[in-house]
């Protein structure tokens, strides 16, 4: 019995540390993984606008990662730096891609104006 008890003691340890595990959105993005976004429930349920902003949010946040160490880079290895600058530059692409995405998506769901007929 002994025994039984202590394995379902693991077991249970083992659990709760898989949960503890299980990503974060806010950890995510402010660590820039917007990549990873879909892994969490909680990006899932999100609604197209907000998953576009979370996202948005998450590669500012790795331009920013990334910005950080780019003049040091520039210093010491000028051909890192190349590699560095073309991932910021990409990164760019991507959440000018996303605000467009963003944009012709919230377009997309406004109620197209009436004329008004003028009384006579």
């Amino acid at each position: 019995m002994r025994t039984e008890d202590l394995h379902r003691k693991e077991e249970r340890r083992r659990t709760e540390e898989a949960r503890k595990e299980e990503p974060k959105l806010g950890r995510l993005v402010a660590n820039g993984e917007w990549e990873r976004l879909d892994e969490t429930s909680e990006f899932r349920e999100k609604n197209v606008e907000g998953r576009i902003l979370t996202t948005i949010s998450a590669v500012d946040n790795r331009i920013q990662i990334l910005e950080k160490p780019f003049m040091f880079v520039v210093r010491t290895d000028p051909s890192g730096a190349g590699v560095i600058l073309e991932k910021i530059k990409y990164l760019r692409n991507v959440k000018r891609a996303l605000g467009q995405e963003l944009v012709e998506n919230i377009q997309s769901q406004r109620a197209p104006k009436l004329p008004v007929k003028k009384a006579a």
